[in-house]
């Protein structure tokens, strides 16, 4: 063989590659190969392949082999670093039955699986962040759906709130006709609460966070979580005394405690028992290692355990994404729990769920606090305020069914009501009435003019006339919408729906706030 010219064919290449005779004797070997293998001698030629390799001890006869039985891999053990080589073997026939050598070309085995498994991650880190953007894109879908579907259902809200509480207002407190209308306005503050969860699952809302006692939240919507349940299944409640107060916005954990509720009755379809129990967190090192929180701070948790299936660990994969919950997806009841994570994460608190066979699922729920403060004793009764005047408002509002219910609340209230279906008609009523009208109380989003737009002409020529926006989308985003207009410190925004309590409550609170 020409050993010189086999030599420059191969220097060049980048796999390890050595060419031994029929013998078994090196022919021609290039760098690549020397580094792979570790050898140092320079002078390799014409010595035997045996050299290179310890786990055979006839590298002849398994390169036969492996050429006779038409395969062409085989791995073996590299004496010098112990590591396992993969060898692809070719022969080099002048004549097709009586091969002249071998060609081998050799790689580190290590590296090859290094590589794969690399490649493996890589390929499982890009599902993992395409499933991220799916997840994205359907929750962005969702929460623009949401957003449409809270407004309007908002307005019917709007309407049938209002025309319970005058209901309520006019019938006699101990009549069942009064109590048809308490409970048409409790079944509208339980479907409000599901508008909430909607526009919740859209995007994240700003929190007002403050210093509450979570026994007290839970004790206030004892009646609400009791409609939910229904009457097979049993409720437990345990509240610790002397719980720390948490650090929370008091509406988002409201919102998160029905949310794990419906989850849970759900979860029971045939009865059974929910328990929910507050604590501290005295114990941090208890606590999986694992778990984002912060191991020198102080935290509240609530408990809620319930006798339903068990969650699979198939299901707690995908426990929070949307549309899942920790039943199957038949009897769910559609938002899961995307929402709670949501609260939580934004609270920097954790949620644990723990599920097994035959013992239902206990969900726990880690909230910041402070065992420093004490909160002063809450009661259910209401401050005195002063509601309703006679000052004039003149009310635009372009949904028929709710401007006839809102013009019927202010009525009740003793206000004088000026009524536009648009800002067209609201800047003609305004034009005939300069200094007339002691307040504007519009609706946000409206047909060619929003309200916002509307009212910044108002202001151009009235600057002191206060505002009140009311609006069906997310309150948040109308209150970014306002903090544009020059008119902000004279404006507030109320979320529909409203009760006529709220209402008075706003505009009577602008009103003072122009009389000062």
């Amino acid at each position: 063989m020409e050993s010189n010219i086999y030599s420059s064919i191969i220097a060049s290449l980048n796999e390890g590659v050595v060419i031994i005779d029929s013998e078994g004797n090196i022919v021609a070997i290039n760098a690549a190969a020397k580094r792979n293998t570790g050898l140092s001698d320079e002078n390799m030629i014409g010595r035997s392949a045996m050299e290179l390799f310890a786990a055979h001890p006839d590298l002849v006869d398994a390169i036969q082999h492996c050429a006779e039985q038409n395969k062409p891999e085989i791995k073996i053990q590299h004496k010098n670093t112990n590591r396992c080589i993969s060898l692809d073997i070719k022969p080099l026939c002048r004549e097709p039955a009586t091969p002249d050598g071998y060609i081998i070309v050799f790689r580190d085995s290590a590296e090859l699986s290094n590589t794969s498994e690399q490649l493996l991650q890589e390929m499982a880190e890009r599902e993992q962040l395409e499933q991220q953007l799916r997840q994205t894109r359907k929750m962005e879908a969702v929460g623009r759906l949401a957003g449409g579907i809270a407004h309007d259902f908002n307005n019917l809200l709007t309407a049938i709130i209002g025309s319970a509480e005058l209901g309520l207002q006019e019938s006699v407190t101990d009549n069942k006709i009064h109590q048809h209308f308490l409970d048409i306005k409790n079944g509208a503050l339980i479907a409000s609460d599901l508008t909430g969860r909607l526009l919740n699952f859209g995007k994240e809302r700003k929190l007002k966070r403050k210093y509450v006692s979570l026994n007290h939240i839970i004790s206030d919507l004892l009646k609400m979580v009791s409609r939910i349940l229904g009457e097979d299944i049993k409720l437990i409640i345990q509240l610790t005394s002397g719980l720390y107060p948490a650090f929370v916005d008091p509406d988002q954990i409201r919102q998160l405690i029905i949310n794990l509720c419906t989850n849970a009755r759900d979860d029971m379809p045939n009865g059974g028992t929910l328990t929910i129990r507050t604590d501290n967190l005295t114990d941090t090192t208890a606590l999986n290692p694992a778990l984002d929180i912060d191991r020198e701070s102080s935290y509240v948790f609530i408990t809620f355990a319930d006798t339903g299936y068990a969650v699979s660990e198939e299901t707690k994969n995908r426990l929070f994404g949307p549309f899942d919950s920790t039943i199957e997806s038949d009897r769910a009841s559609g938002l899961g729990l995307a929402v709670v994570q949501g609260i939580i994460q934004q609270h920097q608190g954790q949620i644990i769920v723990d599920s097994k066979i035959n013992s239902g699922t206990v969900i726990q729920v880690y909230l910041p606090a402070t065992p420093k403060m004490e909160l002063a004793v809450e009661t259910n009764e209401k401050q005195e305020i002063m509601v309703g005047g006679s000052e004039t408002i003149l009310l635009v509002e372009d949904n028929d069914m709710v401007l006839n219910v809102a013009m019927r609340l202010l009525d009740d209230l003793g206000y004088k009501v000026l009524v536009a279906h648009n800002a067209e008609e609201a800047m003609e009523l305004f034009g005939r009435n300069m200094g007339k009208i002691d307040l504007v109380m519009s609706d946000v989003v409206m047909p060619r003019s929003s309200g916002p737009e509307m009212f910044s002409r108002i202001h151009a020529m009235q600057p002191e006339l206060p505002a009140l926006f009311v609006t069906g989308y997310d309150v948040n985003q109308s209150i970014e919408t306002l903090e544009m207009l020059e008119c902000r410190d004279n404006c507030a925004v109320l979320q529909k729906p409203y009760s006529q309590d709220a209402l008075a409550e706003k505009i009577r609170e602008l009103l003072n706030r122009k009389l000062s």
